[in-house]
């Protein structure tokens, strides 16, 4: 499974919604992030390339376990990437046992396609 930690510029934090955020990216239009404050799991949808507007993410899901994330993944995401659906497995049960050196804001995960 292709997963990478890697540190945000200090000073410089990147927006949730921000194409950049560390994510899971389960398709071209879906994703996974951790909040800011590491308190929960975010499932994320990309609008505005089609109607000609800057692309950003927009929350459509806010998950503190993963049977949660799981059960809103399937119902809005569509067909899944094998390695998202990998890493998706392999989470903790709940966002709070999560290890916290990803969930802080000054480390990050990038998992699957991009």
């Amino acid at each position: 499974m292709n997963i990478t930690i890697s540190p945000l510029l200090q000073g410089h934090p990147l927006k949730e919604s921000d194409l950049h955020y560390p994510n899971i990216r389960l398709n071209a239009r879906w994703r996974v992030i951790v909040c800011r404050d590491g308190v929960q799991w975010i499932l994320q949808h990309l609008h505005g390339p089609e109607t000609g507007l800057k692309a950003c993410w927009d929350g459509r899901s806010y998950c503190r376990t993963k049977e949660a994330l799981l059960r809103c993944s399937r119902l809005h995401c569509g067909a899944i990437d094998p390695v998202a659906e990998a890493a998706l497995a392999a989470l903790p049960e709940t966002i709070e046992t999560f290890p916290s050196r990803l969930a802080s804001s000054s480390l990050a995960f990038h998992v699957g396609a991009r």
